[in-house]
């Protein structure tokens, strides 16, 4: 086929605005996208477009999500052949790059032209898919679930962006992620030419330096700052030694809210979250600057320690056989009604966390008593202070008249000896002792591994997201733990609380309450499995089923250190360090 001499014109000029844009991505973002980028994140976004490995950490509100959602959509515009993969630690964060793809699309009428429909959401994954050009195949965005790797292991992406990298699992990163990108476009047309390459380089007649890699596989990185102890943090480490070497296809760049122009962010919004809250959080959060530690009671690191233990996930309904203990914070006029949900072993497993408002108290009744079915929960541990609400809440679950021979009495009350119901029910008295007594035996537990979180839940499902929901609550319940800080009062007792100036309404703590709770209570009942003339004062159950810590084993004894002492006494203090 032999083109008219304007038709051959027109093809070079759209060929030349093609290298044109491939040239300068930020200009092509401009014009074929309609997106405009603040300075720092044309920075980024030049080295996404230019090299082959690009991690980057941005401060919250400093358009992430977004920055890899103009790099996929434009990557895959103007090279086409492209299938670009967005991968998260969940698929809720996959769909939240490609909510970004979908706005994108939707007031870019280019994109729009190039594509053969608009952007799809199915429940196992989300796509855009574009047209084919000339003899390649048509480019394509793709947002899966990362899951345990076993539902992507097969599929192949040229780009691979990975977002919200330092909460993937390393493992899964490095052997089903990681392989997605092994696969060239055309690997025989890609052999050819790396032999002209050679060959030219041989002869004498070019350099090395002379061919610029363009349009090659990609590895992109991003995600909030974290701890140093994370994965993310070892892989921005070999990336700056690489770059310092004068390697050219790595790049890192961190954002700070600071970075932004004047209007990029509410600075309202940024005032408030500096003053609620803690200092750490703040400078992760929005500064993207990577802490060694946290500087509270329960330290990052441990967290990280205990959520590493063991390779389970949140659970919705109770394991045959197993106990679970139920910690309680009933909901006073401003806070949240909390529950955290402990399964009784070696480790014990947080397996659930459930935080309401405004919810009334007939109801968080109700909501009890449903848990303490579905799981079988032989121990309740809730806070009697709660503003009162917890002792309403007491007299809510003996009704007998709405929970007959299911109700739940106070094991600690004499007056209900005798009375039919299930005597399960602790009253937790709060005081400067007891709270420093709950904190110390739940560090106690941490300290010595005898305490689990749950890992991301990999189910594919119809009630993901309920799983989802379930982990990410876990989560707020142990950034809470972080915020905790001690002090001492002017009697000289230590005193718990989140930092000066935060407390309730403003730095919530009423999910780390009922896990204070629950995991007291485990040690507790720990504690009696080894100190069987105690089961009377902890007045539980008769058919209570204790934990396999069989009486003189040696690793429990040598941990709780403990054993001997009355549960009341200070000996829990014998395992606390507080940090300097």
């Amino acid at each position: 086929m032999v083109l008219r001499t304007e038709d051959a014109q027109l093809f070079r000029r759209e060929i030349e605005l093609i290298r044109f844009y491939r040239d300068h991505p930020v200009l092509a973002a401009e014009d074929l996208l309609q997106v405009k980028l603040a300075v720092p994140q044309q920075r980024v976004f030049e080295d996404m477009w230019f090299r082959s490995f690009v991690i980057y950490c941005a401060g919250r509100g400093c358009g992430k999500s977004y920055l890899d959602a103009v790099f996929a959509c434009l990557w895959a515009l103007l090279w086409p052949g492209q299938k670009v993969g967005i991968l998260a630690p969940s698929f809720r964060q996959s769909k939240i790059v490609f909510s970004e793809v979908d706005k994108i699309w939707h007031r870019a009428p280019l994109l729009q032209e190039a594509t053969q429909t608009k952007p799809i959401r199915a429940s196992d994954r989300c796509y855009l898919a574009f047209k084919q050009a000339g003899n390649s195949n048509p480019s394509m965005i793709e947002a899966v679930p990362t899951g345990d790797g076993q539902k992507i292991r097969g599929a192949r992406y040229y780009c691979i962006i990975a977002d919200e990298f330092a909460q993937i699992p390393v493992d899964i990163f490095n052997t089903v992620i990681r392989p997605m990108g092994a696969t060239v476009i055309d690997p025989m047309d890609n052999v050819e030419r790396l032999a002209r390459i050679d060959a030219l380089i041989r002869a004498g007649r070019a350099k090395r330096e002379d061919f610029e890699e363009t349009g090659g596989n990609k590895i992109i990185m991003s995600s909030s700052a974290y701890f140093q102890f994370n994965h993310m943090f070892e892989t921005i480490r070999e990336y700056k030694k690489l770059i310092e070497s004068g390697d050219k296809k790595h790049a890192y760049h961190g954002v700070s809210y600071r970075d932004m122009p004047k209007g990029f962010l509410d600075e309202d919004n940024i005032k408030n979250a500096r003053r609620t809250m803690s200092r750490i959080q703040f400078r992760m959060e929005y500064e993207a600057i990577w802490e060694a530690d946290s500087a509270g009671v329960f330290k990052a690191s441990l967290i990280e320690e205990c959520s590493n233990l063991e390779n389970y996930t949140v659970r919705m309904t109770g394991e045959p056989g197993k106990q679970y203990v139920l910690g309680v914070d009933p909901a006073r006029a401003s806070d949240g009604f909390a529950l955290t949900l402990v399964e009784l072993g070696r480790p014990n497993r947080t397996v659930a966390a459930w935080e309401f408002y405004q919810m009334v108290f007939p109801k968080m009744a109700k909501f009890i008593m449903e848990v303490c079915d579905e799981f079988n929960v032989v121990a309740v541990h809730m806070d009697a202070g709660a503003g009162g609400g917890g002792l309403a809440m007491k007299d809510l679950l003996a009704e007998e008249s709405v929970y007959h021979g299911q109700r739940l009495l106070d094991a600690g009350d004499e007056t209900t000896m005798g009375l039919n119901g299930r005597r399960i029910l602790h009253m937790f008295k709060p005081s400067p002792t007891s709270n420093a007594e709950a904190i110390y035996a739940t560090l106690n537990l941490m300290e010595n591994k005898l305490m689990a979180f749950p890992r991301r839940p990999q189910i594919r499902t119809d009630r993901e997201e309920a799983f989802e929901e379930m982990f990410e609550t876990i989560e707020t319940m142990l950034r809470q733990l972080l915020l905790i800080e001690v002090s001492q009062s002017k009697s000289g007792v230590a005193h718990f609380d989140v930092p000066t100036g935060g407390g309730h309404g403003t730095q919530k703590k009423d999910l780390y309450t009922s896990f204070i709770l629950a995991a007291k209570k485990a040690y507790d009942i720990a504690l009696m499995a080894n100190t069987q003339s105690n089961i009377l004062e902890v007045g539980l159950i008769e058919n209570l089923k204790l934990p396999e810590y069989p009486v003189g084993d040696s690793r429990l004894s040598n941990s709780l250190d403990v054993l001997n002492a009355p549960m009341n006494s200070w000996a829990y203090r014998k395992t606390f360090r507080p940090s300097k």
